[in-house]
C-alpha cells in the first residue's frame, strides 16, 4: 500500500505541469543563505553586481518559500506552521527595504533570523498539525486572534533585529570604529527609536490576540485540556514579561542597551512560546459541515 501524505500537509495539482511537491527546505534555505552570502560581500566590495546577485537570490527564496506554502498549507498555529509562515513574512518585508533602499544593512541581520525560523520549521516538520487552525479554514475571532499575534510577532521580530544591529552600532562607537569601514549602519538615534516603536505596537496587539484567545477559550476550556495548555501558558508568560517591558520603558523611561536586550530577551520568549504544542477544539476551524 502506497504511503499517504505526512500529516499537516495538503495535496495540490500540478501548475503548468510541474509539481510543486518538488520545492523542498533546501530550496529556499539555500537561496536565502547565498543571499546572506552576497549581502555580506557587498560590505567589503562596492560592485554592483553582488547587491543584485544578493536581491535575486532573496527573492527566488521568498518566491520558493512562498510556493512551498501554497502548496503544504501548513497549519499556522503549529509550530511548523508558525516558523514556516513567520520566516516568509520578514523576508518578504526586508526584501521590500532592500528594493527600496532603506535600510540595507538590514539583511545581514534578519536573513540570519529568517535561516533560525527555517530550521526550526524543519526540526517541526514531522510533528504534524497538533490540531491547529489551518490557514484555508481559520474563520471568524479565529481570523482576528491569528493576525493580531502574527502581526505582534512580525512587529517584534522587527524590533529584535533592530535591538541587535543597536547593540553592534554601540560597539562600532566604543571601539572608535573608522568611519566608511566594516559594516555600515544606521545612527544609535534612529535603531532605538525603531526599538520603541516596535514594543508601542507589538503590545496593543499581543494584548488583543491574548484577550480574544481567552475569550475563545472560555467555553472550552475542557476541550483543550483546561488552561494548562503549554501554548496557553506560554502566552501569558510572553504577555506578562512584555507588560514588565512596557513598564520599564514608559514608566521608568528605560532607553538605550538595556531597552534593546529585554526586547531581545521578549523575542526569545516569542520562539519558545511558538515552539510549544498547541490543540484547540476542531469546532473553532472545521469548515462548515464538518464536526458539528
Amino acid at each position: 500500500m502506497a504511503p499517504g501524505p505526512r500529516p499537516g500537509y495538503s495535496q495540490q495539482p500540478l501548475v503548468d505541469g510541474f509539481s510543486l511537491d518538488r520545492i523542498t527546505f533546501v530550496c529556499f534555505g539555500a537561496s536565502y543563505l547565498t543571499a546572506l552570502g552576497l549581502y555580506l560581500a557587498t560590505q567589503f566590495s562596492r560592485s554592483p553586481w553582488l547587491r543584485t546577485g544578493a536581491i535575486i537570490f532573496h527573492a527566488a527564496g521568498a518566491l520558493a518559500q512562498s510556493l512551498f506554502l501554497a502548496y503544504h498549507q501548513p497549519a499556522l498555529f503549529s509550530p511548523f506552521g508558525f516558523f514556516l509562515f513567520f520566516s516568509w513574512l520578514i523576508a518578504l518585508v526586508t526584501l521590500q527595504m532592500d528594493l527600496a533602499s532603506r535600510v540595507r544593512s538590514i539583511n545581514l541581520f534578519a536573513l540570519p533570523v529568517v535561516l533560525i525560523l527555517v530550521a526550526l520549521a524543519w526540526l517541526r516538520a514531522t510533528g504534524g498539525d497538533d490540531g491547529a487552525i489551518l490557514l484555508r479554514d481559520a474563520r471568524g475571532w479565529g481570523v482576528v486572534h491569528a493576525a493580531s499575534l502574527v502581526l505582534a510577532s512580525l512587529s517584534l521580530g522587527f524590533g529584535a533585529v533592530a535591538a541587535v544591529m543597536y547593540l553592534v552600532r554601540a560597539r562600532q562607537l566604543r571601539n572608535k570604529h573608522r568611519p566608511g569601514s566594516g559594516v555600515q549602519l544606521p545612527s544609535l538615534e534612529q535603531l532605538e527609536s525603531k526599538v520603541r516603536q516596535s514594543v508601542a505596537i507589538t503590545f496593543p496587539l499581543l494584548t488583543m490576540g491574548v484577550l480574544i484567545g481567552a475569550g475563545m477559550l472560555w467555553g472550552d476550556a475542557e476541550n483543550l485540556g483546561g488552561w494548562t495548555d503549554p501554548r496557553v501558558l506560554g502566552t501569558c508568560v510572553l504577555w506578562l514579561d512584555f507588560l514588565v517591558l512596557v513598564c520599564l520603558r514608559y514608566g521608568f523611561k528605560v532607553r538605550g542597551r538595556l531597552l534593546a536586550i529585554l526586547v531581545i530577551i521578549a523575542f526569545i520568549l516569542l520562539v519558545v512560546c511558538a515552539a510549544l504544542p498547541h490543540s484547540l477544539p476542531a469546532r473553532w476551524h472545521a469548515p462548515a459541515g464538518v464536526g458539528s
